[in-house]
């Protein structure tokens, strides 16, 4: 579903071919509301948004499937209207670690990655951003990901 192949609809229908029938409505509640076991990230939020009113620019790249406008939707990414921009997998068919996708986010908002910082859990992720030139952070939690890219801007400044 994340490389935008599958819609949900067509996830769970291929699912439930592999199952007896009895599991039909658990599969299809399963695909269609996964997404409420999430806790939202207030304090990676808010650091978002403290990052932007010192004049920082916030993007999402992310491999995600539709299930992503549900999630604004409810509530549960209210980052958005701090955004300057993103770029989705399954929009653009194609996933991270493949440098494609990290490229769509350059040129489509004219970023360099050399003025850019890019957090992720998965270490291939930031193999492919830092042989693009991206500066990188590797996080596994929200606490480590404010404390970490603290640091860093600290450090650095704005670059």
């Amino acid at each position: 579903m994340d490389h935008g192949l599958l819609s949900i609809e067509e996830a769970i229908k291929l699912a439930l071919e592999q199952l007896d029938a009895s599991f039909s409505p658990t599969v299809a509640a399963i695909y269609r509301n996964w997404y409420q076991a999430l806790a939202i990230k207030h304090k990676m939020q808010d650091f978002a948004r403290s990052c932007k009113e010192r004049g920082y620019q916030v993007y999402i790249l992310s491999n995600t499937s539709e299930v992503y406008y549900t999630l604004e939707q409810e509530g549960y990414l209210p980052i958005r209207e701090v955004l300057d921009g993103r770029v989705l997998s399954f929009e653009e068919k194609v996933m991270k670690p493949d440098q494609k996708l990290y490229q769509i986010l350059l040129d489509r908002y004219q970023l360099s990655p050399k003025r850019a910082i890019f957090l992720d859990d998965i270490s291939e992720n930031l193999k492919a951003a830092e042989d693009l030139g991206f500066h990188t952070l590797q996080v596994s939690d929200e606490e480590t990901a404010i404390k970490e890219l603290g640091k860093y801007l600290e450090r650095f400044g704005k670059f």
